[in-house]
């Protein structure tokens, strides 16, 4: 797809082979990331960006490095949606959007996602009741273990100065 899709434009290079989309600089050095764009698509017809938007959610679904980058690919997309009476790339953000929450509410579907929230959420309730009654269970012994006398003085206020001879 990028081979199509690029000739003519400046020289850049895939990020990952498998993502025709996500590109760097063709200088670039494999450790550094010059020029990084998340959503290099050209401009097309409204019709043919749809198509490319398609692919490119496509290729991004199918390889196991692509949604490290979800944030910036879904940034520069929405970046694209704005209506406009030139060739441009909102097709393929559009067709990039649409797949993806086709994509998304498939994957909710048969996850059934609910119950897994639910079951998270009962967890860390649990986890922080367990640990509130664990500081409630150890300020208990350490108010036991204190001498009467202590427990009952007042807490006097320090100044910040201290005189010769105080400890």
């Amino acid at each position: 797809m990028a081979e199509q899709i690029n000739a003519g434009r400046v020289e850049r290079r895939r990020l990952y082979p498998e993502i025709s989309f996500i590109t760097v600089d063709q200088d670039c050095k494999p450790s550094e990331c010059k020029g990084l764009r998340y959503f290099d698509v050209p401009p097309q017809d409204y019709d043919d960006g749809c198509m490319t938007g398609t692919m490119a959610c496509c290729e991004l679904v199918a390889s196991p490095d692509g949604f490290s980058h979800l944030a910036g690919i879904l940034e520069e997309a929405i970046s694209h949606l704005a209506p406009t009476a030139q060739i441009s790339r909102r097709g393929a953000a559009v067709g990039f959007m649409c797949t993806l929450e086709e994509i998304l509410k498939r994957a909710a579907a048969e996850l059934d996602l609910s119950g897994l929230f639910q079951r998270d959420f009962a967890y860390y309730q649990e986890e922080v009741a367990e640990g509130l009654a664990a500081m409630k269970k150890d300020h208990a012994r350490l108010l036991a273990s204190l001498p009467q006398r202590a427990r009952q003085a007042p807490v006097q206020q320090r100044s910040g100065r201290r005189g010769k001879g105080a400890p």
